[in-house]
C-alpha cells in the first residue's frame, strides 16, 4: 500500500508543480510590468477613486473604490470576489508608517494588501489587512492589482507528504482508498431507522443516502445530479452524525458550497458550529458564525469590549491629531491595546474552535494552522468532484471516516496550467468505458477522489439521488438520458412548470415554452478574439503566457433582445441569469446589459450550484473550421443547461457546436424537435 501511496503522491505532485508554474508566470508579470500594462491584461485596475472606508468584521476596514471617471464602468479584469489584491499608490508615493520605529518602517515598505469582498461594473470593495492610513497621503486615488498566491498548492503538497509519511497506525480509510482493504459498514442498528429521521421532507433515495453515509465506517459517496437536493441530504447526514456524538469537519471545494451548508445548519437550534476563513470570502448571513464574530459577541459588555471601543476612539483621535508627538503618543496607546486585544482574541478563538461540534471550511482552509491540532471523527466534502484529489486529502487526512458528495458529470477541478488542461482533455477523449472499467494507476493524475472511489466500489459505497426538484422535463431530458441513464426524474411539482405559470408573468409564446433555440448557423454571427489594448512583452527577456477570450458581438445582441422580451412579459430581471462559457462574452454582455438592474450575468463555471427561473445561454463559437474549444467538455455544457428551472434559451451556431460534441449534438437535435425556434432578426 505504501508503494501505491507514494506513486499516487508523485503523480499528484507533477500536476501541482505545473499549476505552480502558472502562479510563477503571473508573479513574474506582476513584478515586471507597470500597472497600466497589467490593466490591459486584466490583472489591475488603475487610478481608482476612493469612495469611502468603513469598519468590517474583526476590526478590519473595507475600502470602496470607484471607476476613475464618475459614472463610467471599470475596465475588464480578472478580479473576482475573494481575489487577493495589493494597493498601489500614485507613482512616487510611499506608504505612511502606521507606527514609529523599526516596525513602522518595515510596514511602510510593504504595500497595503487585502481581499476583494465585492465587485460591480463600477466599483470594487476591498477588506484591508491593515490600516488604510496611506490613502490620505495618496490623495484619494490608488490602483489595485492581483496578488499571486500558491497557498493552496503548498497545502496540497503538505497533505501528500503527511499521507505518505503517516505516523502511527493508518486508519482503515487509507487501506480502502488505495486498494488494500474493503469498505466497511456498521450493523443494521447503526443505520437510521424510519422514525429517526430529523427531516420529514426527505424522499426515499435521500433517506437511503443518509443511511449509507451514517452506517459507513470509512467512506461513502452521495451522487447528486442537478436539482436533486444533495445539500438538503448532507444536512440530515450531519444532524444524524451529531446525534451519535461525532465531531465533524465539513468542507467544500468553494466558499459558496461551504456557506450554503452553513446557512442551513445555522437555522437549526442547538448545533455548535463555526465557520473559518477570510471574512471577504464569506457570505453576509454566515459572517456571524466566524471565529472573530463569535469572540466579539462574547466580549460585548465585558471589559475587553470596552477596550475595543476605546481603540476605535483612539483611532479617530490619531487621524485628527496634527502634532506629530501627540499622534505618536496616541499610537503608542493603540499598540498596547491591540496587543491585549489580539492576545485575548487568539485565546478566545481557540476556545471557540475547540467547543464547536461542526467546523466548516474550504478544503484549502482545512490546512490552516488554526485546525492543525484539532481532531475530528468524520470529514464531509461537498463538491468533491470539483477538487483535485490532492486538495481533498488536505481535509481527508484529519479523520478516519470520509463522506464525499458531488456529481462527476458537472464541472471538473479548475486547472490553470495549459499543459494540465491539455493532458486532461486528451485523457478524457481517449478514455473508453471509463465509468465501467477500473482506472489504472497511470490514469489517476486527473481523476477526482470521488470518481476513483466510485470506480473501485460502485454502488456499494455510492448512492445516486434521482428525483430532481428544479427543471421542466424538457430542460432536463438530454442530461438525464445521456449522463444519468434516464434515471433523473422530475418531481411532479416541477415537471411541467413554465414562466407563464408565475402570477406576475404574461403568457406569450416565449413564456409558455420551456425551451427556445436561436440558431445562428446561417446568420453570419461569427466569433472573434476579445479586443484589448496590447503591448509587446519581448522586453521581459523570457516567454510569458497571457490569457485571451472569445466574444460574439451579434450573439450578445440576440441575448439582450431575448432578456428584454422576458422582462417585458413581467419576469423580474433577478429571476434571469445570462451565462456564457467565455469570460470575454461575459464582459461584453455586462456592458450591453448595464441598464437592466438585478440581472445576473456570469460564466458557466461561476454559476455552478446556482439556478434561476430563466437562463439565457450564449455559446459564442461560430467558425468555418467548426472548432469549439472547451465547449467539447460535456460537463461544462451539462452545468450550463441545468441551471434553468422553467425556461432555457440557447443562442448559438448549431452547425459549429454539434461538430465535435456528442452532448451538444444531442442538445441541438432535441431543441430542433421540441423548442420554440426563434429566428435571427
Amino acid at each position: 500500500m505504501d508503494g501505491r501511496i507514494n506513486q499516487f503522491a508523485s503523480q499528484q505532485r507533477e500536476v501541482v508543480a505545473r499549476e505552480q508554474d502558472e502562479v510563477e508566470n503571473l508573479r513574474f508579470l506582476l513584478e515586471n510590468l507597470r500597472t497600466d500594462e497589467l490593466e490591459s491584461l486584466g490583472y489591475a485596475l488603475v487610478g481608482l477613486r476612493v469612495a469611502g472606508v468603513a469598519p468590517s468584521v474583526g476590526g478590519k476596514s473595507v475600502l470602496t473604490l470607484e471607476a476613475p471617471v464618475a459614472g463610467s464602468s471599470l475596465p475588464r479584469s480578472t478580479l473576482r470576489t475573494g481575489s487577493m489584491v495589493e494597493l498601489v499608490g500614485p507613482r512616487g508615493a510611499e506608504a505612511e508608517p502606521e507606527s514609529g520605529g523599526r516596525q513602522g518602517a518595515t510596514k511602510a515598505a510593504q504595500p497595503p494588501t487585502g481581499v476583494v469582498s465585492k465587485i460591480t461594473d463600477s466599483s470594487v470593495a476591498v477588506i484591508l489587512d491593515r490600516s488604510p492610513a496611506v490613502l490620505k497621503k495618496w490623495g484619494g486615488r490608488c490602483s489595485v492589482k492581483v496578488r499571486a498566491s500558491d497557498v493552496t498548492h503548498q497545502r496540497m503538497l503538505a497533505a501528500l507528504q503527511t499521507l505518505g509519511s503517516f505516523r502511527g497506525r493508518r486508519p482503515n480509510l487509507h487501506r480502502v482508498m488505495f486498494g488494500d482493504g474493503q469498505p466497511q459498514f456498521g450493523s443494521a442498528q447503526a443505520a437510521v431507522a424510519d422514525g429517526a429521521f430529523l427531516d420529514a421532507s426527505l424522499n426515499d433515495e435521500q433517506r437511503a443516502a443518509v443511511r449509507l453515509a451514517v452506517a459507513a465506517r470509512d467512506v461513502a459517496l452521495i451522487h447528486g445530479p442537478p436539482g436533486t437536493g444533495k445539500t438538503h441530504t448532507l444536512v440530515e447526514v450531519i444532524r444524524q452524525l451529531l446525534a451519535q456524538g461525532r465531531r465533524l469537519l465539513v468542507c467544500g471545494a468553494s466558499n459558496m458550497a461551504v456557506d450554503n451548508i452553513a446557512e442551513r445548519l445555522a437555522r437549526i437550534s442547538g448545533i455548535k458550529l463555526v465557520r473559518t476563513g477570510h471574512s471577504a470570502k464569506i457570505t453576509k448571513p454566515v459572517l456571524e458564525l466566524t471565529v472573530g464574530a463569535q469572540v466579539a459577541r462574547a466580549d460585548e459588555g465585558t471589559p475587553l469590549g470596552g477596550k475595543r471601543a476605546e481603540l476605535a476612539v483612539l483611532t479617530r483621535r490619531a487621524k485628527r491629531a496634527r502634532n506629530p508627538e501627540a499622534r505618536e503618543a496616541i499610537r503608542a496607546q493603540m499598540r498596547v491595546l491591540r496587543r491585549e486585544i489580539n492576545a485575548h482574541t487568539a485565546k478566545a478563538g481557540k476556545q471557540v474552535l475547540g467547543g464547536a461540534r461542526v467546523v466548516l471550511s474550504t478544503l484549502c482552509g482545512a490546512g490552516s494552522r488554526d485546525l492543525d491540532r484539532h481532531a475530528f471523527d468524520v470529514v464531509i466534502i461537498d463538491e468533491a468532484t470539483q477538487a483535485l484529489e490532492a486538495e481533498c486529502w488536505i481535509a481527508a487526512i484529519k479523520a478516519p471516516k470520509l463522506i464525499l458528495a458531488g456529481d462527476h458529470h458537472q464541472l471538473p477541478p479548475t486547472l490553470i496550467s495549459q499543459a494540465n488542461q491539455q493532458n486532461r482533455r486528451r485523457a478524457q477523449e481517449t478514455a473508453t468505458g471509463a465509468a465501467a472499467a477500473p482506472a489504472s494507476q497511470g490514469d489517476l493524475m486527473y481523476t477526482t477522489m470521488f470518481e476513483r472511489v466510485r470506480t473501485m466500489f460502485g454502488e456499494r459505497v455510492c448512492l445516486m439521488l434521482t428525483t430532481q426538484y428544479r427543471m421542466h422535463v424538457d430542460i432536463a431530458k438530454v442530461s438525464s438520458e445521456r449522463l444519468y441513464d434516464g434515471r433523473l426524474v422530475a418531481h411532479a411539482s416541477v415537471a411541467s412548470h413554465v414562466l407563464a405559470d408565475l402570477a406576475h408573468v404574461v403568457r406569450t409564446e416565449h413564456t409558455a415554452t420551456p425551451l427556445v433555440f436561436v440558431d445562428t448557423s446561417d446568420a453570419s454571427c461569427h466569433e472573434s478574439m476579445e479586443k484589448t489594448k496590447w503591448m509587446s512583452l519581448s522586453r521581459l527577456g523570457r516567454p510569458v503566457r497571457v490569457s485571451k477570450s472569445m466574444v460574439n458581438a451579434r450573439e450578445a445582441q440576440l441575448v439582450v433582445a431575448h432578456v428584454e422580451r422576458l422582462v417585458a412579459a413581467g419576469l423580474p430581471p433577478r429571476d434571469i441569469a445570462v451565462i456564457s462559457p467565455y469570460a470575454g462574452q461575459v464582459r461584453l454582455l455586462r456592458l450591453l446589459c448595464r441598464g437592466i438592474k438585478d440581472l445576473e450575468i456570469g460564466s458557466v463555471d461561476g454559476f455552478q450550484g446556482g439556478e434561476r427561473e430563466a437562463v439565457v445561454l450564449s455559446l459564442v463559437r461560430s467558425n468555418p473550421k467548426r472548432e469549439i474549444g472547451f465547449l467539447s467538455d460535456y460537463r461544462r455544457m451539462n452545468v450550463a443547461v441545468t441551471r434553468a428551472r422553467r425556461h432555457l434559451c440557447v443562442i448559438g451556431d448549431g452547425d459549429t457546436v454539434c461538430a465535435k460534441s456528442e452532448f451538444l449534438h444531442a442538445l441541438v437535435t432535441h431543441m430542433d424537435a421540441v423548442a420554440l425556434l426563434q429566428p435571427v432578426s
